[in-house]
């Protein structure tokens, strides 16, 4: 059996686009839990119905604090395709970097207005620190994604994160700088940054590529990550460290759901109209992100009383509807379209000096792989 899938011209690497499809379900679904915590929180009510509180209690063990791992770990990937493509073609780089993350902050800016909790100017910050470890060899790259791994699972705030809607509500009256600082300052940056250099590391060895990724060696990185994160595991159950736990799990389940996602591309590629509904989706991950917070955001603005009395069933219920919804418009816009619509723009504000042809129809051949919600 070959070693690699999906033989393909296109300059895109369907799997990744594929793996963000997925994670932004994740992320509908954590931000229904977490903004509704939040409404609670503001009429000082608590959870009291039985259905509701199983199923919070199925997205904090399933997926809370998961799936921006993911995206994480597509940004350092994407990342190292950017470099890479730079040099190539012996293009500065740097430069252009920076005034990348400083858009991607700006649009995280405007986003945080509508939803406290939004990780793109987050990840704008911490981006910069993948400029410094571009040259690093893969030894070297792995001895630091092993020490962050270990700092944020020791560290008590990452343990408690976003975990209460007490805790919630605290970190959403914040200030915006203190936001950012109380981010910075927690694990939840230092995870974060390992994911990025762990993606970062999957571009070096080659994981992902146009032809597909490399079977053997990802079932032999989540195999050696899985025993080494088991390890933790049991010695955090032993001396009861319970943040050290909440970290491992997360990050355990996080590589469960990338394998689990690239081994079932491989063995059910009949399933196009799956995978072709999430790859879809995740070309255009960036606006379909931000396109969930305003979904959100008019829901409770306006529809919040008329939902069932606002339980959770009906806002997850309808958090799903919203999905696939998303997954239609994101087939029908890329049948006219080349980019989303936020992807476009951030195309056009970082290549301010090249024409960004929107239609189809004007595409030429372009090959640079965007980040953190778009190759």
């Amino acid at each position: 059996m070959a070693d690699t899938l999906l033989k393909t011209d296109s300059p895109r690497i369907s799997i990744l686009d594929i793996l963000r499809g997925f994670a932004l379900y994740g992320i509908i679904l954590a931000h229904a839990a977490s903004i509704y915590l939040l409404e609670l929180q503001s009429e000082g009510k608590k959870i009291g119905n039985e259905t509701d509180l199983l199923i919070k209690s199925f997205l904090s063990f399933f997926v809370e604090r998961k799936f921006y791992l993911i995206f994480s770990f597509l940004f350092g990937l994407s990342f190292y395709i950017q470099f890479r493509n730079a040099k190539r073609k012996g293009q500065p780089f740097t430069i252009k970097f920076i005034w990348r993350l400083f858009v991607l902050f700006i649009i995280g800016l405007l986003h945080n207005q509508f939803y406290a909790f939004d990780i793109l100017h987050i990840y704008a910050i911490i981006g910069l620190l993948l400029i410094p470890v571009r040259h690093l060899n893969q030894r070297h790259l792995l001895f630091i994604i092993a020490i962050l791994v270990v700092a944020a699972c020791l560290s008590s705030e990452f343990g408690h994160h976003i975990k209460s809607s007490s805790s919630m509500s605290l970190i959403a009256n914040l200030g915006f700088s203190q936001r950012i600082i109380h981010q910075l300052s927690s694990g939840h940056f230092l995870m974060i940054l390992s994911l990025f250099y762990l993606g970062y590391w999957a571009g070096t060895v080659d994981l992902f590529n146009a032809k597909g990724f490399r079977t053997e060696l990802l079932k032999k990185s989540l195999l050696l990550w899985s025993l080494a994160l088991g390890m933790f595991l049991i010695i955090g159950s032993t001396l009861y460290y319970t943040a050290t736990l909440s970290a491992l799990k997360s990050l355990w389940l996080s590589f469960c759901y990338i394998g689990g996602i690239c081994l079932l591309y491989w063995y059910r590629k009949k399933w196009r109209l799956f995978w072709s509904a999430l790859e879809n989706l995740g070309r255009m991950g960036l606006t379909n992100y931000v396109l969930q917070t305003f979904f959100f955001f008019l829901l409770f603005e306006f529809g919040y009383k008329q939902v069932k009395n606002g339980e959770l069933l009906s806002i997850i219920i309808l958090a799903n509807l919203f999905y696939f919804a998303q997954i239609i418009f994101s087939i029908y816009w890329f049948k006219k379209f080349s980019f989303g619509p936020l992807e476009w723009i951030w195309r056009s504000t970082t290549n301010l000096y090249k024409n960004q042809p929107l239609q189809k129809k004007k595409l030429h051949s372009m090959v640079e792989q965007d980040a953190p919600l778009s190759q």
